[in-house]
Order: C-alpha cells, then sequence, then structure tokens
C-alpha cells in the first residue's frame, strides 16, 4: 500500500520531495499520504492487484480519479472549486522541505502545473479530473523527484 501512496499521490508528494530530500522528510510525506490514502480509499476499495498494476506499468488509469480527488481535497491541494490550490501546495511543501532550494524548485514546478486549473472538466467543483491532471503534470517531473541518498 505505501508504494502505491508514493506513486499515486506519492508523484504529489514526491513533488513535495524535490531532489535534496531526506529520508525522514520522505518518511513523514509517506506517512501524511497514507493517512489520507486509508480514509479516502473507504469509499473507493482500490484493491492490491489495481495498485500493483497502477506500479507495474506506470500507468493510472485504473485508479478512480475520485480517490486521487479525495486525497488532494483532504490534503487541502484542491480549492473548494475542485481548481489545484497552488498556494496552499507551496505553504504545505514547507512543512515537509527545509531546504530553501528545495522549496524553489517545487514553487516552479507548482507554478507549471497550475495551468491545469484553465483546462475543462465536466466535473467542475469534484475535482476528480482535475486532480488526475495535476498527478499527470508531476509526473513529467518524476526524474527531478528522486530523494537525495543522505
Amino acid at each position: 500500500m505505501a508504494k502505491f501512496v508514493v506513486l499515486c499521490l506519492g508523484l504529489l508528494a514526491a513533488a513535495l520531495s524535490v531532489k535534496a530530500l531526506t529520508k525522514e522528510e520522505l518518511d513523514h510525506i509517506k506517512e501524511a499520504t497514507l493517512m489520507h490514502f486509508n480514509e479516502c480509499n473507504k469509499d473507493f476499495n482500490v484493491s492490491e492487484e489495481d495498485i500493483k498494476a497502477a506500479e507495474t506499468q506506470k500507468n493510472m488509469d485504473k485508479i478512480d480519479a475520485c480517490l486521487i480527488g479525495c486525497m488532494m481535497k483532504r490534503s487541502h491541494l484542491l480549492d473548494g472549486e475542485g481548481k489545484f490550490d497552488t498556494e496552499k501546495a507551496i505553504e504545505l511543501s514547507k512543512s515537509f522541505m527545509k531546504s530553501e532550494d528545495d522549496q524553489k524548485k517545487f514553487a516552479e514546478v507548482v507554478a507549471e502545473c497550475a495551468k491545469v486549473n484553465d483546462e475543462p472538466v465536466s466535473d467542475g467543483a469534484n475535482g476528480c479530473e482535475r486532480s488526475k491532471m495535476v498527478l499527470v503534470c508531476l509526473a513529467k517531473h518524476k526524474a527531478e523527484f528522486v530523494p537525495a541518498r543522505r
């Protein structure tokens, strides 16, 4: 389950873990993300098979976008209109990252991913589609989000 958290919202969490993240910082992110996953998964019942398939195939299409939306809402990364809350994302990142360089890099990624707020979605304030768009955007930066070996 923890691997999925790093893959799924973990991509989002990894965005909070730019290259210089320590193991302790990453563990803190995983813990917070897992809490949201467990609560949201009560409504979506994502199976182990779905999680393993998403990890193996690096494809989250079988993961309900509303699960991702729920996790992002619980972590306040989506606002009441179902939009990516960039200010909250940057604020939250500061609680996970000590390095100002990491915070700056994360802010750059957030600025790029904020473009999803301009994209049309059919579910409006629910934020399911938009949350998946945010995740796709963050996934483009995955190589930058490998924690350092400190």
